[in-house]
């Protein structure tokens, strides 16, 4: 697992021990303030704190290009662990090798493409890798959208790690394409079996779930996303946790 984790993030630039850290804390705090890495939403006072230049692109990733919000995400949350100054003992580790993987990344990168220039091809394979890292980083981002989409949890999500997040039911070839990562309640409370088991184990999950008379959160891709995608973008008040327009947010920023 580690040797392939390290191998196919490499090959999209990804640090994979930064992403590991990163993923481990998002599932520990999942949609919880100052602590989830992976959070697609601010409180009204965060955003507001922002310079205009931060506010058009929070605000441009989370509508007209929210297909690349991951792109904007992996930049944010992965490239930074090769570069940001050390904050723990515990994090030096980690520093070093994403600064490895980056090194190994960008070395791979100009023997592959400049052997391709040699034999001829000019710059078309870094066209075609490049595009393909693109169309991953948007099917990705549209699956983050529904994710955890607007769900809090006043427990410990340890105890009740379904709360916050969501199944989303799709065409049988989706799930395969998706890795059936969209079976996200299943993924969340059994986090170290195969996704090839999440769809055979949800019906289990969703009945206990169930049972015990807690919510269990699953909608269909496409009404759902068609719901997500006519969200303004994520800027919630503390107190009530509900969305604030972009007409009123701009009145209370006045």
């Amino acid at each position: 697992n580690e040797l392939i984790g390290q191998v196919s993030m490499i090959l999209n630039g990804m640090p994979y021990a930064g992403w590991k850290h990163s993923h481990n804390t998002h599932h520990a705090n999942t949609n919880f303030a100052h602590h989830d890495p992976d959070r697609l939403w601010l409180y009204e006072d965060e955003f507001l704190a922002m310079k205009p230049i931060e506010r058009y692109f929070w605000k441009l990733f989370h509508t007209r290009l929210f297909w690349l919000s991951a792109v904007g995400h992996y930049f944010r949350s992965m490239l930074p662990w090769a570069f940001r100054i050390k904050e723990k003992t515990d994090q030096e580790s980690i520093i070093k090798a994403c600064q490895r993987d980056i090194a190994i990344f960008f070395a791979a990168l100009a023997l592959f493409h400049g052997s391709m220039y040699m034999l001829g091809f000019g710059f078309k394979s870094v066209l075609v890798h490049f595009f393909g890292i693109i169309v991953a980083f948007a099917c990705l981002s549209v699956y983050v959208r529904t994710e955890h989409y607007l769900l809090t949890n006043g427990n410990d999500v340890s105890e009740k790690p379904w709360l916050t997040s969501r199944t989303i039911l799709q065409h049988p070839l989706l799930d395969f394409l998706a890795t059936n990562l969209n079976y996200h309640i299943e993924h969340h409370i059994l986090q170290t079996i195969p996704h090839e088991n999440l769809p055979s184990i949800r019906p289990l999950l969703k009945d206990k779930i169930l049972k015990a008379q807690a919510p269990y959160h699953e909608d269909k891709l496409f009404p759902f996303l068609n719901l997500a995608f006519h969200q303004e973008f994520f800027v919630l008040e503390r107190e009530t946790f509900r969305e604030i327009p972009l007409s009123e947010l701009a009145k209370r920023g006045q």
